[in-house]
């Protein structure tokens, strides 16, 4: 079910409007100083956001007399809103589509405008992993493996029943480094089949509570955490260059540890 207030916010109305609002649906109608008492927002703060509302188009004002009573339309016009915002966006596309060939021009051949892509939700974070195949080069990978009731289903699904298979299939070279946990330990037991090497780093001293994948010119970060699934995908070569340097310095380290003395041959 969706959050009532949070849809509301979505169409551009803050905390204090989004209450007012609700509050003239609830009574219908009602003054300035009833809308304060039931809200809790001082009388002059209301009488302002009021004036908004009824700009935005969701609520009117009627005077009786001396009196002015605020109003709330039906909620059906939420619709009309969306209505006439999505055609001002078709116009705007369609400027926009008019004038790109100038504005490309205009761009010098030696900018460097980093391509950056945000993600949310187990979609989002699916999208992430996805580009990694996509691109399929040498991954470079920073994590943690996290215990699967801290994990969505639906991404822990994913993980175990798509994302492995066809890393499987890909073999594409991959060097990862994973905190010390017995998830990791496991995991790293599919090494071979996904021409992976695997370096573990003591949890206690380099916690991982993100993960970042290095592959080609671009970075991803990314958390697998059931409350924060968010995510972010950088593409800049230079920036990608950086974080490779970090992840060599970190690799060559881990290098040194007796748990990873299998791997001393394998140097960046």
């Amino acid at each position: 079910m969706f959050d009532v207030k949070l849809v509301l916010k979505s169409f551009g109305l803050n905390d204090k409007e989004v209450d007012i609002y609700l509050a003239l649906l609830k009574f219908g109608s009602a003054q300035v100083s009833l809308l304060s008492h039931y809200t809790g927002i001082s009388r002059s703060t209301v009488q302002y956001e009021c004036k908004h509302l009824e700009k935005f188009g969701v609520i009117k004002s009627i005077r009786k007399g001396n009196v002015v009573l605020y109003v709330a339309k039906s909620p059906q016009e939420l619709f009309s809103i969306l209505s006439q915002r999505k055609i001002e966006l078709e116009r705007m596309y369609f400027r926009v589509q008019n004038i790109m060939g100038d504005l490309v021009a205009l761009q010098g051949d030696n900018s460097v405008v980093p391509n950056v892509s945000f993600f949310e939700g187990v979609s989002g974070i699916i999208d992430i992993l996805e580009d990694t195949l996509k691109e399929n080069t040498t991954l470079y990978s920073v994590l943690k493996l996290e215990d699967k009731s801290e994990i969505h289903p639906e991404l822990w699904e994913y993980f175990s029943n798509e994302y492995i298979e066809k890393r499987k299939e890909l073999k594409n070279e991959t060097r990862s480094i994973f905190n010390d946990n017995q998830a990791s330990r496991d995991y790293r037991k599919l090494d071979a089949e996904m021409n992976r090497v695997t370096l573990l780093l003591p949890t206690n001293e380099f916690p991982f509570e993100a993960c970042s994948h290095i592959y080609g010119n671009k970075v991803a970060f990314c958390s697998y955490k059931l409350k924060d699934l968010t995510g972010v995908i950088i593409e800049n070569e230079f920036i990608s260059k950086m974080q490779f340097s970090l992840f060599k310095g970190a690799w060559n380290y881990a290098l040194s540890l007796d748990i990873n003395k299998k791997y001393k041959d394998y140097v960046i």
